[in-house]
């Protein structure tokens, strides 16, 4: 429906050229058509050619050309031709995709069926992983809050997940969280939206920075930074007043209802950690998330929003350039020392294991773990080696990261394809 009539005319030439009365030409016209015809006939040079693809319009046009009995392009004009030419295209590789194995890029698999496979960012990205490994990991991440986080899993990718791609992997409650999540995340994103702290309606501060807001639902004035009534020229209470205020109302009010009783235990609990936020910790600067640093460098990320900031100023940074030119560091003097101590102890089992084997008569062999490439022993023939540096568990045999559980129970065994877990070197 998309070649020219001269190209059609060229190739149905060739091919009747071949045919020789009592002998074999099927094999030689469809080799012919698998490799040079394209070169030949269809696109010489390169370059393939749409224009003048209507015969019925160029014949009306140029005098009585008429069309061949062989071959008739059915397209108006090029374009139509050309949209032809790429939706057979798309459909002929998504086709071969699926009847073909391929190697999953999160689980590794190299046995995967195409049909298994899944366009988590279409059409934003054409990157594909197996159904289960989406599933998966989008179901971990809708459970645990972290909706920013469903993104490409290809490195360097990063692109945002399409919904109806979601709601064919999610269950019909993990899809409905993920969507009323999303919107949250996205009013939160608003740095003139707050919440009103009766009816929790979303509500737009007013204009002027007064951090005054009016909820249209229950038509409650109310001020942003403490929650409470409005009160212009007034100054908000700190974290620490505002804590003492709510419990000594809540000593005095012994009549308080039910649903009041739970709205007061909320806003002690949300009082109590924003206190604990501003005392050891800092909040994103972004989506304003508190953040709490247990261990690591100085580099923070967001869970809410993903946003990556400094935890010492709590400026947002773009990559290591902010550690290097500015007064921040990357690590603290402290942490250095703390994870030294760490890695110095754990090398220190490591070696108290290793010698107890050599006592016992065990055999060790000296290699290395696949993820951190730090050297680790492979101890009296069990190949399940579990490094002492990233404490992430791999096989010696085929080197290659072998977590608990399922995947441990795959991975040995005594079948084709899998590593026995006890063997010599």
């Amino acid at each position: 429906s998309w070649l020219p009539p001269e190209a059609m005319d060229a190739a149905c030439d060739t091919i009747t050229a071949m045919w020789t009365p009592g002998a074999p030409a099927v094999f030689e016209m469809a080799g012919w058509l698998a490799e040079s015809s394209v070169d030949e006939c269809f696109a010489p040079g390169g370059a393939l050619n749409l224009e003048g693809c209507n015969p019925r319009r160029r014949g009306r046009e140029g005098g009585g050309a008429r069309p061949t009995l062989r071959g008739v392009c059915t397209s108006r004009d090029a374009q139509e031709a050309l949209f032809c030419l790429l939706r057979h295209d798309a459909v002929e590789k998504e086709r071969r995709f699926s009847v073909q194995t391929h190697r999953c890029g999160v689980c590794l698999e190299d046995d995967v069926l195409g049909a298994d496979f899944v366009r988590l960012c279409k059409p934003r990205c054409d990157h594909r992983f197996c159904a289960r490994c989406v599933t998966a990991q989008a179901t971990v991440l809708v459970r645990d809050g972290t909706v920013g986080s469903i993104v490409c899993p290809e490195p360097g990718c990063g692109a945002p997940p399409d919904p109806e791609v979601l709601r064919s992997v999610l269950s019909p409650e993990d899809f409905a969280r993920w969507e009323r999540l999303t919107l949250e995340r996205s009013l939160d994103a608003m740095s003139d939206l707050v919440y009103c702290p009766r009816c929790e309606a979303p509500v737009i501060e007013d204009a002027d920075g007064d951090h005054c807001g009016r909820c249209a639902s229950c038509m409650f004035v109310f001020c942003s930074l403490c929650r409470e009534s409005w009160h212009p020229g007034e100054t908000c209470l700190t974290p620490e007043r505002r804590l003492q205020v709510l419990q000594s109302r809540s000593r005095g009010d012994a009549a308080m209802g039910d649903d009041a009783r739970r709205r007061h235990r909320e806003q002690v609990a949300d009082a109590m950690a924003q206190r604990y936020i501003d005392r050891e910790g800092t909040q994103c600067p972004r989506c304003n998330t508190g953040v709490v640093k247990s261990e690591g460098c100085n580099k923070m990320t967001c869970g809410g929003c993903g946003c990556f900031f400094c935890y010492k100023c709590g400026k947002e940074v773009f990559g290591y350039e902010h550690f290097r030119e500015g007064d921040c560091s990357l690590f603290d003097l402290d942490a250095i020392a703390a994870w030294e101590r760490e890695m110095n102890a754990a090398f220190v089992v490591q070696e108290n294991r290793n010698r107890d084997a050599h006592v016992r008569g065990g055999e060790v062999r000296q290699t290395r773990c696949p993820k951190c490439r730090q050297p680790n022993w492979k101890l009296e023939r069990n190949n399940h080696v579990l490094c002492w540096s990233c404490n992430q568990h791999f096989c010696c045999a085929c080197m290659r990261v072998v977590r608990r559980g399922q995947e441990f129970r795959d991975h040995y065994g005594t079948g084709p394809g899998k590593c026995r877990q006890h063997s010599a070197d």
